[in-house]
Formats: structure tokens, C-alpha cells, sequence
């Protein structure tokens, strides 16, 4: 019994002790504005820095653009004809293209794009030797361009660039003539080469997300109906979005 007695008065006494140093460590912590330190907390605190290895994320760089990326997108332009010719059966066109593109090396990239340009009606009213006449103009062109552009590499997220695509150009037109009641009507389709050099810019807003801007100078192998002119060509100013979607 007193053996029992005598470990009691021991455990109690050892309890007391380390309570009072305890709360000693915990004031002149508080006091010197510092949290208490033990070894349950260290390991808690480094189990909770937790650092991720930079290869493994493949998001691309802020500043640069990373081999093997790929991209998809959507554009938007509006799209001025040049020529007296041209902007006799076309006024203003606007359009949307969705792409494709693959970055080969950081500073070359190719791209497959597809899209609808339609031109606004062109209608002329009047008379003339006593004959009324209303003509009416419809053309439309569906481009489907792969290009190659060389990236401009700055120290930036600004990513300018320029180049070439070539590809078809699917083209409608139709028209629809009165003259005095006489009622002359028409549609043709076709499909020419041409060439479309490039200038424009990248913009990372986020790490898979890019702005993209240019203008474009459209130089098309066709010849409308009736017209003098060989060639049709254009300027598009375009503007759209970009995601990366996977690379290296």
C-alpha cells in the first residue's frame, strides 16, 4: 500500500512540474510573439509545405512558347475589299474561322484553318434613259489556309509574329438584276488558290490562354464575272482567343 501511495505522490508531482513548464514556454512564447514549437507541429508544418516538381506540370511559359504545344482557337475579322471591281459586288465582310496549330520548334508554327467570310450585299437603285433598274450583289468566300509563322521572341507575354498561309478559297456569287421588269439572275461557285502574308501578335493572359490579333492581306487567283480584274484581293483585321490543349 505505501509502495502504491509513494508512486502516486511521483506521477502527480512529475504531472505538476511539467504543466508549470508548460505554461512558462507557452508565456515567453506569446510574449516573444512566436507559437510554440514541438515535434508533432514541425511535422505537421512540413507535411503541409508541400512543393510541386516544376516537370511535372506542362503548362507552357508565361513568356514563351513551348515545342510540341498544340492550340486551338476562334477568330473573328472584318474584311475590306480592295478594288473597284471587287467592292462593286462586295461590301464589308465579317467572319469567324476556327484553327488549328502546332508549335514545330519555339519560333515556327504551323496552322490549319478553316472559315466563313460573308461580304455584305451591294445593291445599286436608279434610272437611266428612262429605264428603273435595282442591281443586287451577293459573294461570299469559305478559306481554308495552312500557314507557317515565325515567332518573334522577346522576354515578354507579348508573342508577335509573322508569315504566310496559302490554301482554297470557296467562293459564291449571285446576283439578281432588274431592269425596267426584266429580271436577269445568276449564281457561280468556285474554288481558287491564294496566298494570305500575315502580321499579327500573341498575348498570354493566362498560362493555357492567349489573345491573338492581326492583319492580314488576302490576295485571291479569281476572276468575277464581266470584271477586267485577274486577281481579288482584301485586308482582314482579325481578333480571337486561344487555348493550349497539350505539348510537351
Amino acid at each position: 500500500m505505501k509502495n502504491v501511495f509513494y508512486y502516486l505522490v511521483v506521477a502527480i508531482v512529475g504531472i505538476t512540474i511539467t504543466s508549470e513548464a508548460e505554461i512558462k514556454l507557452k508565456l515567453s512564447s506569446a510574449v516573444k510573439g512566436n507559437a510554440p514549437q514541438s515535434l508533432f507541429n514541425n511535422n505537421l508544418t512540413s507535411n503541409l509545405k508541400l512543393e510541386v516538381p516544376a516537370g511535372v506540370s506542362n503548362l507552357p511559359d508565361m513568356e514563351d512558347f513551348a515545342e510540341r504545344l498544340i492550340m486551338i482557337g476562334l477568330l473573328v475579322d472584318a474584311t475590306l475589299p480592295f478594288g473597284e471591281d471587287f467592292k462593286h459586288v462586295a461590301g464589308t465582310g465579317f467572319s469567324a474561322h476556327a484553327f488549328a496549330s502546332y508549335v514545330v520548334a519555339k519560333s515556327i508554327l504551323l496552322s490549319l484553318r478553316v472559315g466563313y467570310i460573308k461580304f455584305a450585299t451591294q445593291t445599286q437603285e436608279g434610272s437611266e434613259f428612262g429605264y428603273n433598274y435595282k442591281y443586287e450583289d451577293k459573294y461570299s468566300q469559305i478559306p481554308i489556309l495552312l500557314g507557317a509563322y515565325y515567332l518573334i521572341s522577346t522576354n515578354s507575354s507579348f508573342k508577335p509574329y509573322v508569315g504566310m498561309a496559302l490554301g482554297l478559297f470557296l467562293a459564291t456569287y449571285s446576283y439578281n438584276w432588274d431592269t425596267n421588269g426584266f429580271i436577269e439572275s445568276g449564281d457561280q461557285s468556285e474554288s481558287k488558290f491564294g496566298i494570305v502574308p500575315t502580321a499579327g501578335f500573341y498575348y498570354f493572359i493566362a498560362a493555357t490562354t492567349m489573345i491573338q490579333a492581326a492583319v492580314e492581306y488576302n490576295l485571291i487567283f479569281q476572276k468575277l464575272v464581266d470584271s477586267s480584274s485577274s486577281n481579288l484581293s482584301s485586308l482582314s483585321i482579325l481578333a480571337g482567343i486561344a487555348f493550349a490543349v497539350g505539348g510537351k
